[in-house]
């Protein structure tokens, strides 16, 4: 996430410090969602906004072909729902 241009805090009505805040805790929750999934990751991508899929449609073209060649490949997340000492037993 870039941070905020001053036009942007004032239309919203927060200040450097709440704007630096709100970043350090959105990069934190989208770390958190990224961690409920075995097979994920977080990819910072600096030159682009929200809309990430217009800035940089290389970027989400390439995950969703990596995503597709992994399911190809035949790769599977670990079940969640199943606790990973199961997982360990199944894998034998």
């Amino acid at each position: 996430m870039q941070p905020f241009t001053a036009e942007a805090r004032e239309s919203i009505g927060l200040s450097v410090e709440e704007t630096t805040a709100l970043q350090r805790i959105w990069e934190k929750l989208n770390k958190d969602a990224a961690a409920w999934s075995t097979h994920s990751r977080q990819q910072s991508v600096p030159d682009s906004l929200h809309y990430i899929r217009f800035q940089r449609p290389d970027l989400v073209i390439q995950a969703i072909t990596e995503v597709v060649n992994s399911v190809r490949a035949g790769e599977k997340p670990a079940d969640f729902h199943t606790p990973a000492s199961e997982q360990a037993e199944n894998a034998k």
